[in-house]
């Protein structure tokens, strides 16, 4: 794996404390919430992660999350409809800047 890129895989029990301490840096733990049991429930009832993220966006105030899915990629258009998201039918512009400014 280089510089930059993730490894995206599912969640490992030992993968807790630094899950935890990445929640921490970007501010998303409260003291209300017990980490460690919220992520236990989590891999009991919701294997697939995302409501934990989308609880605590919703406790930051977030009133909305959006993805950017490519248009032709109907699985994982499917994936995130069954979680519940829905297409705003609108469109996404981007612009890719020159690298060191």
């Amino acid at each position: 794996m280089g510089s930059g890129e993730a490894d995206i895989r599912r969640f490992r029990a030992g993968d807790t404390d630094a899950v935890i301490a990445l929640w921490e840096r970007c501010e998303l733990t409260r003291p209300w919430i017990d980490a460690p049991l919220e992520i236990a429930l989590n891999q009991r009832t919701q294997p697939d992660g995302f409501h934990i993220a989308e609880r605590h966006l919703a406790a930051l105030g977030c009133p909305k999350v959006n993805l950017q899915v490519r248009h032709d990629n109907d699985a994982v258009v499917a994936f995130y409809e069954r979680l519940g998201y829905v297409d705003d039918h609108v469109v996404s512009l981007g612009k890719r800047l020159p690298a060191g400014g």
